[in-house]
């Protein structure tokens, strides 16, 4: 992994220094162009022979021309550059995480956007009321609210989680709490919640439902188990129940 790095590393910083000669040229030819233009207004005559301020034109237009010529080629630069970063990025954004003291990995991959979105709010605006900082071990338990364009459609959650006395056959009801505790007032929008079943357990196949809903339950993956759970108010809680049986029961 370390040559790996290295080598990613390697490539990043060519492109870096592409971008940036491409970009320093540009500037460099703009300056120089513009130079030349005033000082040959300020002090040459276009009563005077051709053969004097046609080289001066010339010359202007040329580094005119360059100039533009390096912006365009620093566009392509700077897209291979951001290219190479993003790539960086996505091949060790899970390493990056634990550098960060996030130790465990996260679960779905909407869980690990809700988390980099808690993460970038923190470390570009700061700590804020509104804004409930990121957890360095995420719950089993996972509440998040559909996302728009990549970005929470609104709410935070807090989660608990119980299990009732287990049946004669083994199964157990497990309940979960999800309370919406959003700062800003707002409506959590189509909630998913994930939970993880124990190993050597299964869920029970339509036993998920909501405390005072008649609203139906979706349910997806496999562990861990996503459930749609629709909407949840400000300040609202809540309960969704779901049955488990043994696997050596099934």
């Amino acid at each position: 992994i370390a040559v790996i790095d290295k080598e990613y590393a390697v490539t990043i910083d060519d492109a870096k220094t592409s971008f940036d000669f491409t970009l320093n040229s540009s500037v460099l030819s703009a300056t120089l162009s513009l130079a030349m233009l005033l000082v040959g207004l300020r002090y040459l005559s276009f009563q005077a022979s051709p053969t004097i301020w046609l080289p001066w034109l010339l010359k202007v237009f040329v580094f005119a021309v360059m100039a533009y010529w390096f912006y365009f080629l620093t566009i392509g630069r700077a897209k291979n550059w951001g290219i190479m970063f993003k790539g960086a990025f996505d091949l060790y954004r899970l390493e990056l995480l634990k550098r960060l003291g996030y130790t465990r990995k996260p679960a779905t991959l909407a869980m690990e956007r809700f988390l980099w979105n808690d993460i970038f709010q923190q470390l570009v605006f700061g700590d804020s009321p509104a804004i409930p900082l990121a957890q360095f071990d995420l719950k089993t338990v996972f509440a998040m609210p559909k996302l728009d364009q990549g970005m929470p459609s609104g709410g935070h959650m807090e989660t608990a989680r119980g299990i009732s006395v287990a049946s004669n056959n083994g199964s157990v009801v497990v309940t979960l709490k999800i309370k919406n505790v959003d700062t800003r007032g707002r409506k959590a929008q189509a909630v998913v919640v994930m939970d993880t079943i124990p190993e050597g357990f299964a869920y029970q196949w339509n036993s998920a439902w909501r405390f005072n809903s008649a609203d139906q339950i979706e349910v997806l993956g496999t562990n861990p188990m996503q459930f749609q759970i629709g909407d949840v108010l400000h300040g609202q809680t809540a309960l969704v129940h779901y049955r488990i049986a043994p696997m050596k029961s099934i």
